[in-house]
């Protein structure tokens, strides 16, 4: 603990010589952070996670954290480094990932748009590590605990919002939901994984210790939220989670048990709901709008073009223009801006084929492991494989709509994979008649 106590003299004794006159406002914060990143690190952790929602700014206020957070976590051995042996194949992908843009940024066109990019690409390949090695079976509750709760409020802030409450903050525009994030595309994929994970969970009911109607109530509340952002990719992220977990989990369902009757019951008293509502409780224009997400956009032909244009100069340099070049590299071929709206297409063009196959690569090792772990019925902290799969395939299926490479909640999933992988290595396997 020295090492973190060194820290925070250091920072204190530079705010006194300053002599501004907010110093012992300062001084008392600064004591305050240093004592519960010292003596209470999991809270802090915590607080980082719930923060996760809250990006219109940069760097986030969970950024700034999280860089205490990796400092006070090595100085006071919160952190096990040695743990990254634990998932080798995985973890050298994402350090070879780093190190790809890294040598990239010698030959780049935009060199400070590059070096931003990197550096935030190289952030949350170490923010996915920490997570790796950071979680265990002890904390990985409070965590996703953490993500449930943040989840729900931006969820619940964004519905408010079309009742009054903040618009100018929480409203992307006169219909779309923000919350605290920059744009509906972000916050939709981000209460996508609440979802699943309290439907997940609500079985053994291990996440919350709470009456059971608090699972639906927050999955529906999330579900409200996701479809208030009026983000297509968000609706094909939600559809592809759900299918594919219970595609996964279908031979554990007693469809023998099933109240058929109950479920006619709830589906009749939605459906009457949603026709009161969409008659009575929508204006004319409000449903014009949700009639317009549903098709094709006018801006869609344009993001085609652009992706075949990025495909056709990936062809062209299989080694890539370097981290954050895509905008510049198409500008100059069209005369116009354009992001490539393509996970994968931005990997090609940005970091080359090897980048590509790199990252992917990593990818594929833990959805080969998760695959493994189901089919073994291995025991997780909270989540099952089943629900760590089908969150991750909702992204990797977003990400062909969207770029998601410095999405936060994207790695921290990454992370939270690994860190199970590793905890459920060699654990006593359930049965898997059971559920």
């Amino acid at each position: 603990m020295t090492g973190c106590t060194g820290i925070a003299d250091s920072f204190l004794s530079s705010l006194l010589r300053g002599g501004d006159r907010l110093y012992i406002p300062a001084l008392i914060g600064g004591w305050v952070l240093t004592w519960l990143l010292m003596y209470k690190y999991h809270w802090m952790v915590m607080l980082n996670t719930f923060l996760l929602s809250v990006v219109f700014i940069e760097p986030a206020p969970c950024d700034i954290l999280f860089v205490l957070l990796f400092i006070f976590g090595i100085a006071g051995k919160h952190i096990d480094l040695a743990r990254l042996k634990g998932y080798k194949s995985a973890v050298l992908s994402f350090i070879l990932f780093a190190i790809v843009n890294t040598l990239q940024l010698f030959n780049i066109a935009e060199r400070w748009v590059g070096i931003r990019y990197y550096a935030i690409t190289l952030y949350l390949v170490v923010f996915c590590l920490y997570i790796s090695i950071y979680a265990n079976r002890d904390n990985m509750k409070g965590l996703l605990a953490a993500y449930v709760v943040s989840s729900t409020i931006s969820a619940l802030l964004g519905i408010l919002a079309h009742l009054g409450v903040f618009p100018t903050i929480l409203m992307y525009d006169e219909y779309s939901i923000k919350g605290f994030f920059k744009d509906p595309n972000v916050l939709g994929p981000f209460l996508v994984p609440a979802v699943l994970i309290m439907i997940d969970d609500m079985g053994k009911r291990r996440l919350l210790s709470c009456p059971i109607w608090v699972y639906p109530a927050v999955i529906v509340i999330n579900m409200l939220g996701i479809i208030a952002t009026f983000s297509r990719g968000a609706w094909l992220n939600l559809l592809v989670c759900i299918s594919l977990y219970f595609i996964l989990n279908i031979r554990k369902i007693d469809f023998k048990k099933v109240n058929y009757k109950k479920l006619l019951v709830y589906a009749a008293f939605f459906a009457v709901a949603g026709f009161l509502f969409w008659n009575y409780g929508l204006s004319r224009d409000f449903k014009l709008f949700i009639f317009s997400r549903l098709g094709i956009q006018s801006y869609d032909a344009d993001r085609f073009t652009v992706q075949n244009i990025g495909i056709s100069l990936a062809l062209d340099n299989l080694l890539g223009y370097g981290p954050g070049q895509f905008e510049c590299t198409v500008m100059d071929q069209i005369g116009v801006k354009f992001s490539s709206h393509n996970l994968y297409i931005r990997l090609l063009v940005e970091n080359g084929a090897g980048g590509f196959l790199i990252f992917t690569s990593g990818l594929i090792c833990i959805f080969y492991r998760l695959i493994l772990d189901f089919r073994l019925g291995r025991s997780y902290a909270v989540l099952t494989p089943a629900g760590l799969s089908a969150i991750l395939s909702g992204i990797m299926v977003n990400s062909m709509v969207i770029d998601t490479l410095h999405w936060r909640h994207f790695w921290f999933f990454i992370g939270l994979s690994m860190a199970n992988v590793i905890l459920g290595e060699g654990k006593k396997i359930e049965n898997k008649g059971a559920g």
